[in-house]
């Protein structure tokens, strides 16, 4: 079994609202906003943000499709990314290959 790959047997898990802590969350589409929460949880979120994560957008492929569209994710932060969805690091918008 791969890392997270087990996302499932988590879905009683919320993502930390100290991860959106700006947002009224009373409020909040979470749908319209995923850009949003899918790079709060990259660059601050746990292991149990990450779970939740993927239970809240249905796994690894919705997940990855979403970070696809991110334009900005720090190179630290996609590189892990990448390593743990399995992703080739071209596939993310924020890729830029250096010399």
């Amino acid at each position: 079994m791969k890392y997270l790959d087990d996302w499932k047997n988590y879905s009683h898990l919320k993502i930390s609202p100290a991860i959106l802590w700006e947002y009224d969350l009373a409020r909040f589409d979470w749908q319209k906003m995923s850009r949003i929460v899918v790079l709060r949880v990259i660059q601050y979120g746990n292991k149990d943000d990450w779970y939740a994560m993927l239970n809240l957008y249905g796994g690894k492929k919705k997940v990855t499709e979403i970070i696809r569209q991110i334009k900005n994710i720090p190179v630290r932060d996609a590189n892990y990314t990448a390593i743990v969805l399995e992703m080739d690091r071209k596939e993310l918008s924020c890729y830029t290959p250096r010399a």
